[in-house]
């Protein structure tokens, strides 16, 4: 078959969609990756044919220009930049689809995928990066933005979260796929979350069964796989000899790692530093942003990039906010988390590992002290042991991956299946 992976978001959300892309080429399918600039020479580097949806100059260029706008003119020019962008990606997109595709796409961009699936009648399976992606309201994430409506009681979230997609993401998702529709000749249905931009045929959460057990309220169509842990095509090399030396020198240091997704961290970075001196550790920094960095004291060292799967296993503990992606390799490498969450599903991700007690989530009171007393609590030998607890639970990423190409190969199979009863 051939594999069109549509992809949008930040290393947390690509990085699957690569490792997922690996397996299914592995297995014999041909595979377009679809990804913005920053990806497409990790997708070649892993021998896939990679189709560039947004170039850095174009992003560069259009940022500059919103920079000097005022607020209303900036939201008008993003709606029509991202809905421009958006229809461009769904025609790169329809130039490849034949009678052996399937569409494979998260939720960030999966109004695309369901605008071909029923223009063309290709097959569609959505991917779930975290259980927040498909909010239950029998067993509701905690999305702070949420909040309000997922902590009423269960008879009136319903008619609650009803009126939030009426009045709020149904507009949302209209104006951003308004040109691509119109192009496509179909027409926008009301509900569009709860109904429609997920796969009728098959969802895949890309998590394992005992990270969120499912809730009743899912569609029945849901198969978890697994996390598909991801290792970059140079992952196999050594760490650099500077990093092996530093870490030779002296206890486990702590990695900190911002958000890819964030721009501005440079207060996220000053409160850990802060925070190792504060519990005596070491630490190492993790960021391609060098200039949001302060002066690093002794005992402190900056990486702007590196494969996490090779660093954890040596490290005491690791501070992020909440990213699944990071967490499932904490989880792998049996490595105590800290995790200070902000947007997004980073606090349902959080909250999920905390309870797992291989984890430590603090959404308040985020000054240094309260961080080196957890840095201090994660490294008890009752932390470790859960975690190590943990790491046994967590399959090795190619197995989730050969799960999550089964899946899909199935999905095809009986898609044509139907297509002949036809």
């Amino acid at each position: 078959m051939k594999a069109i992976i549509l992809t949008g978001g930040s290393d947390g959300d690509i990085h699957p969609h690569l490792a997922l892309a690996s397996a299914l080429r592995d297995r014999g399918h041909e595979v377009v990756f679809l990804a913005t600039y920053e990806y497409i020479e990790a997708a070649r580097s892993l021998g896939l044919r990679a189709i560039c949806t947004l170039g850095g100059d174009e992003k560069r260029t259009f940022n500059e220009e919103a920079s000097r706008m005022r607020p209303l003119q900036w939201i008008r020019s993003h709606f029509r930049f991202f809905s421009g962008k958006i229809a461009a990606c769904a025609r790169l997109a329809a130039n490849e689809i034949d009678d052996e595709t399937v569409i494979i796409s998260p939720l960030s961009v999966s109004g695309i995928a369901r605008l071909l699936h029923d223009r063309y009648g290709t097959p569609y399976v959505s991917t779930m990066l975290t259980p927040a992606d498909l909010i239950s309201l029998r067993d509701p994430p905690f999305y702070k933005s949420l909040r309000g409506v997922l902590g009423l009681p269960y008879g009136l979230r319903r008619p609650a979260f009803a009126a939030v997609e009426y009045a709020l993401i149904d507009p949302l998702c209209r104006s951003l796929l308004r040109e691509a529709a119109r192009e496509f000749d179909r027409t926008l249905p009301r509900r569009m979350y709860s109904r429609w931009l997920f796969s009728p045929q098959r969802i895949i959460g890309l998590f394992p069964e005992w990270l969120c057990k499912r809730p009743p309220d899912w569609p029945a169509h849901v198969t978890l796989t697994g996390f598909p842990l991801y290792r970059s095509a140079d992952a196999a090399r050594e760490l650099s000899e500077g990093l092996q030396h530093f870490l030779d020198a002296g206890s486990p240091p702590v990695v900190v790692a911002a958000s890819t997704a964030a721009t501005k961290s440079r207060a996220f970075f000053e409160t850990a530093i802060e925070a190792l001196q504060a519990a005596d550790q070491r630490g190492i920094l993790v960021t391609r942003l060098a200039d949001q960095l302060p002066p690093l004291p002794d005992g402190v060292r900056h990486e702007s990039y590196l494969p996490l799967d090779l660093l954890l296993p040596r490290v005491g503990a690791f501070v992020h906010q909440g990213g699944v992606g990071m967490a499932a390799l904490a989880m792998s490498a049996g490595v105590p988390q800290l995790m200070l969450p902000s947007f997004t599903n980073q606090t349902d991700n959080a909250r999920r590992v905390a309870a797992l007690g291989c984890g430590i989530t603090l959404e308040r009171d985020r000054d240094a002290a309260s961080l080196a007393a957890a840095l201090r609590e994660l490294v008890s030998p009752a932390s470790i042991e859960r975690c190590r607890a943990v790491q046994q639970m967590t399959e090795p990423g190619e197995i989730a991956c050969a799960r999550a190409v089964e899946v899909i190969e199935q999905t095809v199979r009986d898609a044509r299946g139907l297509a002949l009863a036809a």
